[in-house]
């Protein structure tokens, strides 16, 4: 019979070279409008193994940033799946990375008053995080945020 501590075990993420797991992209989402500069999506680096995020395309990345705080850290790593849903009917206030062509971001969205535009709404509520609204037609990929892991430094 298996001890608790050992059920525990099978549920801890592992990472991996063969293929087992979800592929981890050395790739950052920003929390923040920060220009990106590292655009590596070709190859992972290496596979993050656990077992409620191994599902068909779902990837692994980073997020760098603090509006997000305190739901997703900076340094976190964020299990993400492209949804090809348009962006208007997607439910409203939940979270997403969010691709254009000059940034990635993960933040909460909601549709705007302006049509044809979305807010963007981080979670820390410091000053220096405010709510912003982008045109719809900007987006060129939207991630729906499944989950982190915490990341010691």
């Amino acid at each position: 019979m298996l001890r608790t501590e050992d059920k525990k075990e099978d549920k801890l993420p592992s990472v991996n070279q063969i293929y087992e797991g979800a592929p981890y992209f050395n790739v950052d989402f920003i929390g923040g409008f920060d220009v990106i500069v590292n655009d590596q999506t070709r190859n992972p680096d290496f596979y993050i193994n656990y077992p409620p995020y191994n599902q068909p395309g779902v990837v692994w990345c980073n997020l760098t940033g603090h509006s997000m705080e305190p739901e997703i850290s900076n340094g976190d790593i964020i299990a993400l799946r492209e949804v090809t849903t348009p962006i208007q009917y997607l439910p409203a206030g939940e979270i997403y990375g969010i691709v254009t062509a000059e940034y990635r971001t993960v933040k909460r969205v909601r549709l705007s008053q302006k049509e044809g535009y979305i807010r963007l709404i981080p979670s820390n509520k410091s000053e220096e995080f405010c709510e912003q609204e982008i045109p719809i037609s900007m987006i060129l990929k939207v991630y729906a945020v499944l989950g982190s892991i915490r990341k010691f430094f």
